[in-house]
């Protein structure tokens, strides 16, 4: 046997073997260096946009009082649920889930949505006061410009 070919041979099948060991580092490390970053983008919420935020140009005070009037709001929605039902509805908020299908997978009786609905218009009635005939225009032009389902019952 030639000792150069035995040599080549033997350095040949080494590489070889290390090509797995190369390739699942190389592996391993491009993926520990993207899943946090992928995770990281994932988690973080979208900045709100000038348009979204204050669409209706509403003033400070206008902004402050439907501030309160949301509150209020969900303050008397949160009593008009059952302590396990606002449990639930607690924990959707902290998972950033829908609103609407975290309301809807409650199994409300007719009593609780008939008095949600009544909290419901009553709020729109008194954000609906605050604002001036132009922003009420421009309100009511972006609910019929929304699809059917998701426009709120007049």
């Amino acid at each position: 046997m030639n000792p150069k070919f035995g040599l080549s041979l033997k350095n040949r099948l080494s590489t070889i073997k290390l090509l797995p060991l190369v390739a699942g580092t190389l592996s391993l490390a491009l993926s520990t260096a993207i899943v946090p970053v992928v995770f990281a983008q994932s988690n973080t919420p979208p900045a709100p946009t000038q348009s979204r935020q204050n669409w209706l140009n509403l003033t400070q005070e206008q902004q402050e009082q439907m501030q309160q009037i949301k509150q209020a709001k969900q303050e008397q929605i949160d009593n008009i649920l059952t302590a396990e039902q606002r449990s639930l509805v607690e924990a959707a908020r902290k998972n950033g889930e829908h609103p609407r299908r975290v309301f809807q997978s409650l199994n409300l009786t007719d009593e609780q949505q008939a008095q949600m609905e009544e909290v419901r218009q009553t709020a729109k009635e008194q954000m609906d006061a605050i604002l001036t005939a132009e922003q009420r225009q421009q309100l009511e032009q972006h609910r019929q410009s929304r699809p059917q389902g998701m426009r709120t019952p007049q």
